[in-house]
């Protein structure tokens, strides 16, 4: 086995989350607390239906293991702090100091905002004005501050902060779509904890362009019982309070290229073909069709159950591809027609962002050249398997 081989098996044996997400996990959950009905949250609705997500709950504890040395890649930059690097041309598409509002005894600065065509990133800071010692506790290892619960309850006792789990996009609400993420780490300056989100529009098929008006939740918390919601068309109202709003380019629909492949690989464990490929500023992203072959599937069932059971043998979750050769479909890499990686390696939490039993996604990082023509390949027995090979372009 090759050492570039090797290093990529290592990298695939857990799937990469979409982003840092232990903070989105604690937001969302903070979100159901304070709900007064099931009704109220409704971004758990559309969080919730997508199956998918459930990976990334079950693999949460591997995940939490590794949050040390994810940590240390991170700093005070949107796309570090949700991608795990600052990919190429990521500078073209950003945009600075975009709000900043006084609300009582804090400070709320929108600091950075980025669109690459299919995901937005944000990042947002809360100050209090009269903290005189930076927030979290600063660990060498990490090279970062490191928040606590008291930190976060100081910011809480401002009465301001992120109060509903929607943002508003020219007046239109927004779920939490799958695939996204977010981190939040103390900086240097006193009382302030900076705040970075990545929204995965294209899941909610939603897809701006020129000047977009963003409104976040984080200005004065309100209650829930002011919003007015939509329910027919699953839509809440812009709150006239506790909103930060600014606007911002989206301007990259002409630095955008989108194919769809369709052309469908054979295999003997599974297929697939590449549904949609789209090639933004600053990386490329995956839709992959795909099936486990139906032989594969009972051989799987007959050794190992019908699925995963409580101790009465009640089944909560039958077994589907994902169990079967999930890991194998999750190792997809791009590469040249001989097989050959277009990455030697890289940096950040790109690969498989999510996986079902009929579709998986992945992001790859951005390349100003690509081999023509271009594959995916998974990594199979620790070697590249062009057996599995599948068209991108």
């Amino acid at each position: 086995m090759s050492k570039r081989n090797l290093k990529h098996m290592l990298r695939t044996s857990v799937p990469n989350p979409p982003a840092i997400f232990q903070n989105t996990m604690r937001d969302t959950l903070a979100g159901i607390a304070q709900a007064e009905s099931p009704k109220e949250n409704q971004s758990m609705k559309n969080i919730m239906s997508k199956r998918r997500i459930l990976v990334y709950v079950i693999i949460a504890a591997l995940l939490i293991a590794s949050v040390a040395v994810a940590a240390a890649l991170l700093n005070n930059n949107v796309f570090i702090n949700t991608m795990g690097t600052t990919p190429e041309n990521a500078e073209s598409i950003t945009h600075y100091n975009l709000a900043d509002e006084i609300i009582g005894d804090a400070e709320v600065k929108v600091t950075e905002a980025a669109y690459d065509g299919l995901s937005l990133f944000i990042s947002y800071s809360i100050r209090d004005l009269n903290a005189t010692e930076p927030m979290g506790d600063y660990d060498e290892q990490c090279d970062m501050r490191l928040l606590t619960d008291e930190d976060y309850q100081a910011i809480y006792a401002l009465g301001v902060g992120w109060w509903v789990d929607h943002i508003w996009i020219d007046g239109k609400s927004v779920d939490m779509p799958g695939m996204s993420g977010g981190n939040d780490v103390g900086t240097d300056t006193p009382g302030e904890i900076l705040y970075s989100m990545q929204y995965r529009l294209d899941q909610e098929d939603v897809y701006l362009d020129g000047d977009v008006q963003i409104s976040l939740p984080i200005g004065e918390c309100q209650s829930l019982d002011s919003l007015v919601i939509d329910r027919e068309n699953d839509q809440v109202a812009l709150p006239d309070k506790g909103m930060v709003t600014f606007t911002l380019d989206c301007s990259t629909r002409d630095r955008i290229t989108e194919l769809t492949p369709n052309a469908e690989t054979v295999g003997e464990r599974w297929s697939a073909k590449v549904s949609d490929v789209v090639f933004t500023p600053i990386q490329t992203y995956v839709t992959l069709d795909w099936s486990v072959d139906a032989g594969v599937m009972q051989a799987y069932i007959d050794e190992n159950g019908e699925g995963y059971a409580d101790e009465d043998g009640n089944i909560y979750w039958p077994f589907d591809g994902v169990d079967a050769v999930g890991i194998e479909v999750q190792s997809l890499q791009p590469v040249d027609q001989n097989g050959t990686p277009v990455f030697e390696s890289w940096d950040g939490f790109y690969g498989n962002q999510g996986i079902g039993a009929s579709q998986a996604w992945f992001t790859f990082p951005y390349a100003e050249t690509l081999p023509d023509p271009l594959y995916l390949a998974p990594t199979i027995d620790g070697e590249i398997d062009m057996s599995y090979a599948i068209l991108v372009r």
